[in-house]
């Protein structure tokens, strides 16, 4: 048995063949998202690019060290709440059932809102958020590639 992953805004017809819609990752007011993308939208759009080296010039003037995007970050504005509303409204549009993870990059606590808020029946649980469950703070996205991973036991390797 064969698997594959159809990607609503690469195959918009390939939407009509199904009758369930996923959606595996939100950004909520839980999630702490990095501000690095800005670099490579500078990066594309000349205009940006000069409106983010001109606040550069301004940060360090002020500051006396050098700006950098890439170690700040922001919250987005939607609760776990909302966040699942939209997701689950912009598949349901599509005429598909829709199924919706709301899991944030390292931590449980958005699923855990609307645990409390609807109670356990009137949500599923990600298979992602489960285990985080079992370790709280515990990444469930991988590290960027210059970081190693970090190490988990393996009873089948032998090695500790």
């Amino acid at each position: 048995m064969s698997s594959h992953i159809h990607l609503q805004w690469k195959h918009a017809s390939a939407a009509g063949r199904f009758r369930t819609g996923v959606s595996l990752h939100s950004h909520t007011l839980h999630s702490r998202e990095s501000l690095e993308f800005i670099y490579h939208a500078a990066a594309q759009a000349p205009v940006l690019s000069a409106v983010i080296r001109q606040g550069e010039r301004r940060y360090h003037q002020v500051h006396g060290t050098r700006l950098d995007l890439s170690r700040g970050w922001w919250t987005p504005p939607l609760g776990p709440h909302d966040a699942w509303l939209l997701e689950k409204s912009q598949i349901e549009a599509l005429g598909k059932y829709a199924i919706v993870s709301i899991t944030d990059h390292d931590d449980i606590e958005a699923g855990a809102c609307l645990l409390a808020r609807h109670g356990q029946c009137a949500l599923p649980k990600s298979r992602n958020t489960a285990r985080a469950a079992f370790a709280p703070g515990a990444p469930m996205t991988p590290p960027p590639g210059w970081a190693p991973e970090p190490h988990r036991y393996n009873p089948s390797s032998g090695v500790r």
